[in-house]
């Protein structure tokens, strides 16, 4: 209902009007009459009607320049304007103010008024509907990446191609041809990790994603998705002797490239898959290039076509062919030589692409790698966010960027154990092997047959070796491992209980107070409050 006010300093007129219509019938409210233009002004700000009838010739303030007011604090209000005979003059200024009305009181009838209080709420209405229109459309315009990520995800679950195009149709995609080309893309970590902390790489893909959609406006075609770490650019077009979609798409990449690193100072790698696709092969095609998304892991080049990225098949397990190679890394932060460090680095990932050894197993190998000799650091805090991005690297450069940062923060650390330069490789791979094992209830006889040792031998010479029984150990072993984890906001005690092998949280508690002087619930807190 919308209200409506009443302004007349002649009473018995206010009274005529009141009674003249049925103003629910209207879907009207009459919320207040008023014989004074000073009365009228004070209820207008406390009532704010939608709708005013006002006589023109008051004193103090005449109804044009009452309305002149109201409209000061409400732009929208709509005016009926009440005259006792016309006058050129005043008819002019009613004009002007887009007044719904001007009536004479003499001759005024009650199908006169509702004609005017009808035009006063079919302007109201559209004034509503358009403003809901304009919320909806900055609604959609603040949402659309939300709706472009559902839109996406149909896209991959293989949605029938009719209910894609209705729903491109309404995200204003334009889909006209048949004919599809698809690239994917994702940021290069190895120049981007000298300017930037890794903390940026999510604002940083934000930022680039929004260049991206903006280039693609200047190209027609091209729609651009955002999917995790990665970028998904679709270019729909006619095929035509002229066209060339190949070329087309990879000038898009090109000239995003050129903005990003002019911009954000960042690089990008691109992989391009060639083969012409009608829509209902593009969700098999994503979720293929998904799937197989270590395709250009050994890439030297920017932009590699799915043909080129192809990799060959894996010639062996990444930890067994690697292990030289990672045992002369790990002696070499051992000795705190940061040169020798990064030369076993290097040589490490030489060894992995001359054999194209499996991406998966190689990034899987490599954190577990950077996870002991972190585990082996006195450094009070493992930032797991550190672990997440390395995980996920996609490229042999990327991965091997993220160790060498980790490596260089680590060996500039004065405060590593001393005692990790005396380590002998036995107790070193001792740690590795409890490290693979952390879920399981290891005891001295499992390791001692890892390490073909007898197994009352291995007691004693651990014993000399660690000046403690292998229990303490591996139970300090395990409660180190868990306070990295409770730093962790996801993890919870149960789950990291679980995790190390033990069944019983009120042992592990136990276990933990032992050795960390606090029970895992006042670590949680300790580190949640920043103490």
């Amino acid at each position: 209902m919308f209200k409506i006010m009443l302004i007349d300093d002649d009473v018995p007129m206010l009274k005529v009007l009141q009674q003249m219509m049925d103003w629910e019938q209207l879907s009207l409210s009459l919320i207040g009459s008023a014989y004074s233009s000073v009365k009228a002004l004070q209820m207008f700000k406390e009532l704010l009607p939608d709708i005013v009838i006002t006589d023109i010739g008051m004193p103090q303030m005449d109804g044009l320049q009452l309305s002149a007011e109201f409209k000061k604090i409400k732009p929208n209000v709509r005016i009926i304007f009440l005259m006792c005979h016309e006058d050129f003059h005043y008819a002019k200024q009613v004009l002007a103010m887009n007044a719904d009305g001007y009536l004479i009181k003499d001759e005024l009838t009650a199908m006169q008024l509702e004609k005017s209080l009808m035009k006063s709420i079919q302007s109201i209405q559209a004034m509503v509907a358009m403003s809901e229109q304009n919320s909806y459309r900055e609604q959609f315009k603040r949402n659309i990446d939300v709706f472009k990520q559902s839109f996406y995800q149909r896209l991959l679950a293989g949605n029938p191609a009719q209910l894609l195009l209705q729903y491109a149709k309404q995200l204003e995609i334009r889909w006209d041809y048949p004919m599809f080309m698809i690239a994917s893309g994702s940021i290069s970590l190895t120049g981007t990790l000298q300017r930037y902390s890794y903390h940026d790489i999510s604002t940083l893909r934000y930022g680039i994603y929004n260049i991206a959609q903006e280039l693609s406006r200047t190209y027609d075609g091209i729609t651009v998705f955002t999917d995790q770490a990665e970028w998904a650019f679709v270019l729909n077009y006619r095929q035509s002797l002229t066209f060339n979609a190949q070329q087309y798409l990879h000038r898009y990449l090109e000239k995003l490239s050129e903005n990003c690193e002019q911009y954000l100072k960042v690089k990008l790698r691109y992989v391009l898959y060639t083969n012409k696709l009608e829509i209902e092969q593009l969700g098999g095609t994503l979720r293929q290039m998904q799937k197989e998304k270590y395709y250009a892991y050994y890439a030297d080049e920017a932009i590699m076509t799915w043909e080129m990225a192809k990799l060959k098949p894996k010639y062996g397990d990444a930890k067994i062919m690697l292990q030289q190679e990672r045992d002369e890394l790990i002696r070499a932060v051992q000795a705190l030589q940061t040169d020798q460090s990064i030369a076993s680095l290097e040589k490490l990932f030489q060894k992995a692409k001359t054999e194209q050894l499996d991406p998966m197993e190689l990034v899987q190998e490599c954190s577990r790698t950077m996870r002991l000799i972190e585990m082996q650091s006195t450094k009070a805090m493992i930032d797991n966010r550190y672990y997440t991005y390395l995980d996920a690297t996609m490229h042999a450069e990327d991965t091997k960027m993220m160790m060498a940062m980790k490596l260089y923060a680590l060996l500039g650390n004065t405060k590593l154990q001393a005692s990790t330069k005396a380590k002998n490789m036995k107790l070193q791979e001792i740690d590795q092997y409890l490290l693979a094992h952390l879920s399981e209830n290891v005891t001295s006889v499992d390791v001692a047959q890892h390490l073909y040792l007898n197994p009352s031998y291995f007691s004693r010479y651990f014993k000399r070796m660690t000046d403690e029984n292998f229990t303490d150990y591996v139970h300090r072993f395990k409660m180190k491992a868990a306070m990295r984890m409770l730093e962790y906001p996801d993890e919870t005690i149960e789950m990291i209980s679980l995790k190390l092998g033990y069944s019983d949280r009120t042992y592990f508690t136990k276990v933990f107070k032992k050795y960390i002087d606090m029970t895992p619930g006042e670590y949680k807190s300790k580190m949640s409050s920043g103490l």
